[in-house]
């Protein structure tokens, strides 16, 4: 497949490949057909629901022509903290290149990765587009909801890491696009979850609420870009398929704090330092701050009853149940 190999075993290590049979075999192209037939083909009077999730851009990079030489590797640029030292950052950090079967890659490599990537993503755009282009000629497009996001974001060599599996933005900010009848095209500065996907597409649709659901409906934002909502949101991660890195995220709209199970906490100021290369948290005078976001973590934690909380006693000692303390 390439030139370095496959790690037998191993599908999520950023090897580049050339896809060489016909385009329309990809397993990708072949999701995004069908998708399309079956819009084309339901009955017009008749409200349908579609999922297309797509492998693409997700490894192994297996990307046809003409996506896999759209980008040159000599073009790519270096990511935010290739070749850093991470000796200093907490253990998920420091074993997450070595568990990704990417450790001590030079730039030559990561390039025709990062290359590869690009050309993959333009490839699922291409099948993104052939779905909207479905909905179009059906006449169905100005009444659908539409819908992309993904599961997870991409470092893609930043910190010399691949993939996903750290707090960092490039892993867990991640791209959401809605076409909504009704709202006005623009961009949304609001933090939001896609544990708001659920409450928002009921809301949309005149259909009852969860009883239970941890995120709220996007709606009133969506229609009125300076309508009041939340300055936090959350993330979990609760470790990789082999067990531990279990950590978890509270990020404001400057700030934010990592709390890792097995290691030293992080903050950082998301507004000066973007790329969160420097950890301040060991700084006097942001002692208050890191109290304050391990507290909002706590009141979380409780509120959704996560699993892991009584397995943290030091957490739940030291802050309590919310509204103590």
């Amino acid at each position: 497949m390439t030139d370095e190999g496959m790690i037998p075993g191993r599908i999520s290590v950023p090897f580049p490949a050339i896809w060489t049979k016909p385009i329309t075999e990809h397993p990708d192209m072949q999701k995004a057909l069908r998708i399309a037939r079956f819009i084309l083909d339901a009955p017009a009077d008749q409200p349908i629901a579609a999922w297309c999730s797509l492998g693409a851009p997700h490894p192994p990079l297996l990307v046809p022509e003409p996506y896999a030489s759209m980008f040159a590797p000599e073009d790519m640029e270096q990511p935010p903290g290739f070749g850093c030292d991470l000796s200093g950052r907490p253990h998920d950090v420091r074993e997450a290149p070595g568990a990704l079967g990417c450790a001590g890659w030079d730039w030559e490599r990561w390039a025709k990765a990062i290359a590869a990537y690009y050309g993959y993503v333009a490839f699922a755009d291409h099948c993104h587009a052939i779905v909207m282009g479905a909905l179009e000629d059906s006449g169905r497009l100005d009444d659908s909801i539409v819908i992309a996001s993904t599961d997870h974001g991409e470092m893609l060599g930043a910190h010399g890491i691949y993939q996903k599996m750290v707090m960092y933005e490039r892993s867990i900010n991640i791209p959401l696009i809605m076409r909504i009848p009704g709202c006005d095209a623009g961009r949304r500065p609001h933090l939001t979850s896609q544990t708001d996907l659920a409450p928002t597409v009921l809301d949309l649709l005149e259909l009852p609420p969860l009883k239970a659901a941890q995120g709220e409906s996007m709606v009133p934002i969506l229609r009125d870009a300076h309508a009041r909502w939340r300055t936090h949101t959350f993330s979990e991660y609760n470790g990789w398929m082999h067990g531990g890195w279990k950590m978890r995220a509270v990020i404001g709209e400057r700030y934010k704090y990592v709390y890792h199970h097995d290691d030293h906490d992080e903050l950082f100021d998301l507004e000066k330092d973007p790329d969160e290369m420097t950890n301040i948290i060991g700084e006097p005078r942001r002692l208050e701050l890191a109290d304050e976001m391990r507290s909002r973590l706590v009141d979380w934690m409780w509120n959704t009853d996560d699993f892991l909380q009584p397995h943290w006693p030091h957490l739940a000692t030291e802050y309590g149940q919310p509204g103590e303390g």
